[in-house]
């Protein structure tokens, strides 16, 4: 017989961290349907913050490797980017979106080239001559807010007013009420937790020329009298007119 040794032969291997790199796919498949979820329906944010924290502190610990080094951060604000998501499937969400609610039932959606506008009757949003929300207003726009979390559509907010001018302290022009009605929308936005660039426009009565000339005075008025929620194609680096 020759000397070989009988029995299994025994090889000490070094653990491998390769299930790290599924474990990080998988959360963020999680996340991602979890979002999908949040994005049809209301959720208090305060509650939905915590949870994002949590998850955050809890994945963004450092995994300590088996042979002493540091792991990969595996933060999850850091793992889901939001992508820029076809209108026409959007125009549908948002219509859904809008008829849930009583104040943004009054909205009106408009599909333009390569844009989606929401407008926001500012007579529902706001009082007159203020460009403060009103609680109603405040908890409707961030119902808004909440829906456009989870895309990265570049949005813009652009305020209007009608022909009548204004003149007082806060506001000694049309021009100064829209732009701080569309900076009171994109601020709610940001407290709804929106964080990408958002730009704020006023366009006073400028495009007051633009509505339709085949209805009453009356009801050109309350058009021009609107805040633009305008959704881009893509995601877009800067403001485009």
């Amino acid at each position: 017989m020759s000397g070989r040794k009988s029995g299994f032969e025994h090889v000490a291997t070094k653990s491998s961290n390769a299930w790290m790199v599924t474990f990080a796919d998988l959360t963020a498949l999680l996340l991602t349907f979890f979002v999908l979820l949040f994005s049809m329906s209301s959720v208090n944010i305060a509650e939905w913050d915590e949870v994002i924290t949590a998850l955050s502190k809890k994945l963004g610990e450092k995994i300590e490797a088996d042979d002493g080094d540091d792991g990969s951060d595996l933060a999850v604000l850091e793992t889901f980017i939001p992508k820029a998501v076809d209108l026409e499937y959007l125009r549908n969400v948002m219509s859904n979106k809008l008829q849930g609610d009583p104040i943004l039932s009054k909205a009106e959606l408009q599909m333009k080239t390569d844009r989606m506008v929401i407008s926001l009757p500012s007579d529902s949003l706001f009082k007159p001559s203020s460009a403060e929300l009103t609680e109603a207003a405040l908890s409707a726009v961030s119902v808004l807010g909440d829906a456009l979390l989870v895309i990265g559509n570049r949005v813009d907010v652009a305020g209007h007013t009608d022909p009548i001018p204004i003149s007082t302290w806060a506001y000694p022009s049309n021009w100064e009420l829209s732009l701080a009605r569309a900076i009171s929308v994109a601020s709610a936005f940001r407290n709804a937790g929106y964080t990408p660039g958002i730009a704020a426009i006023g366009y006073g009565d400028s495009r007051f020329g633009n509505l339709p000339r085949d209805i009453t005075e009356e009801k050109r008025y309350e058009l021009a009298r609107r805040v633009d929620v305008i959704i881009r194609q893509g995601t877009g680096a800067a403001y485009a007119p």
